[in-house]
């Protein structure tokens, strides 16, 4: 119960292989868009490359495409959509707006409520949610609720900030997308933040605070990404050290 499409595999579960590729599922399914339409300049897919790639469910390539985004990104897209899937995002930044075009290839219907006046995505971004036929954008929305019976969604509710009215949506899942808050409060009063708390960093993920060091998502480090954020611990690891063989000795005299 709850298991992914995998799990029901012999062949896969017998190898003892990761089953649960949710992750893998939704964050593939950019991958797998922007793959029908790379050179494209003015949006991320077409809506005539999406159209006519969208049905392919077979792909002989590399492994990292083959499995790591084409495969998962067709179970999920295909599921939702043949589910007929209803979805709303809360957030109208970068991050919201790209997940409401995404979604809108694979549900039957998207609304993108953003809490400002207008959305704050960048302005290709903004025109392209706009020229969705299966998108609403409402803005001047604050999130009251998420409707469900424990186990599944049913509806969100949200206030219109203007007239104080309360209006709902019928759905079948909630995508927030409203930003990340650094776990920096830690240390906090001993390196420098940004405004919004991320903790700043130099190249070598040096602090303010010489001996205190950052690396990943706590950082500005463009992408919120665990290949990235493994990364930058690596390289943080690795200048720490460093740092520490060259520095004196707390023996010496």
């Amino acid at each position: 119960e709850g298991e992914g499409p995998l799990a029901n595999i012999p062949e896969w579960t017998t190898r003892h292989l990761e089953t649960n590729t949710m992750p893998g599922y939704a964050g593939s399914s950019w991958y797998f868009l922007r793959y029908m339409d790379p050179h494209n300049k003015e949006e991320f897919c077409s809506r005539r490359a999406s159209d006519y790639w969208g049905q392919v469910d077979i792909y002989i390539g590399g492994t990292e495409h083959a499995v790591g985004h084409l495969l998962y990104s067709r179970m999920w897209t295909k599921a939702l959509f043949d589910l007929g899937k209803v979805a709303v995002v809360v957030g109208g930044g970068n991050s919201g707006v790209e997940a409401a075009i995404d979604l809108a290839g694979i549900c039957t219907y998207v609304t993108l409520l953003e809490y400002g006046d207008e959305l704050r995505a960048d302005a290709v971004l903004q025109r392209k949610v706009r020229s969705l036929p299966n998108v609403t954008v409402i803005t001047q929305a604050r999130t009251c609720d998420i409707v469900g019976d424990g186990k599944a969604v049913s509806a969100i509710r949200y206030e219109n900030r203007l007239t104080k009215v309360i209006d709902s949506v019928a759905v079948d899942g909630v995508f927030v997308q409203i930003g990340l808050s650094p776990n920096s409060a830690l240390v906090k009063d001993l390196v420098e933040t940004n405004r919004i708390g991320e903790i700043v960093v130099d190249a070598r993920g040096r602090t303010s605070r010489p001996g205190i060091y950052a690396a990943g998502d706590v950082t500005p480090t463009p992408y919120t990404q665990i290949v990235i954020a493994m990364g930058e611990g690596a390289k943080t690891a690795l200048a720490a050290f460093e740092d520490r063989m060259r520095a004196p000795s707390i023996n010496a005299a």
